[in-house]
């Protein structure tokens, strides 16, 4: 399934930079740089569930959080819809950082999620909005678009912080 993704801003070296100290060195304030944008762009997307791209267990537990669930969850402060949901899950404990990847390598990789049972079926139906952080190849959407195509959601569109 092809995904429409949009990218709030250019993957610069600046952004390469916050990216490294946010999500790398565990500076969650950095998070608050983007909350308001974010919001803005989720709410111009007029979805009813925003799902977050989920991190391995291994990556959770070495970083001590998902960097995008950790932006949502400012932005969730603010407002009272759409809904975040944690429906993605990565199948195996070590799915590998994609920055660790060349683009040969990422081209093909193999699906790293499942939906969580718990979630399905309140996804039917809906209109969704994936989020990530950065769209390098575009494999990680399609992979979570494929998915969530197995509970029959209305729509999909992908938002990432940088392309």
């Amino acid at each position: 399934m092809k995904i429409k993704n949009r990218g709030l801003f250019q993957y610069t070296p600046a952004m390469h930079d916050y990216m490294h100290q946010y999500k790398f060195n565990g500076d969650l304030r950095l998070a608050k740089a983007f909350q308001h944008v974010v919001q803005l762009a989720i709410d111009a997307a007029q979805v009813d569930v925003v799902i977050p791209v989920p991190v391995s267990d291994t990556t959770f537990d070495h970083r001590g959080f998902n960097q995008t669930a950790e932006l949502l969850q400012l932005v969730g402060e603010n407002r009272h819809s759409p809904v975040v949901c944690p429906a993605l899950k990565v199948v195996t404990r070590d799915k590998q950082q994609q920055s660790k990847h060349g683009r040969k390598d990422r081209m093909t990789r193999t699906q790293p999620f499942v939906i969580d049972p718990n979630y399905a079926e309140k996804l039917h139906g809906n209109k969704i909005l994936i989020f990530d952080d950065v769209y390098t190849t575009g494999r990680t959407l399609h992979f979570a678009a494929q998915a969530l195509q197995t509970v029959e959601v209305a729509s999909m569109v992908g938002l990432t912080l940088a392309r």
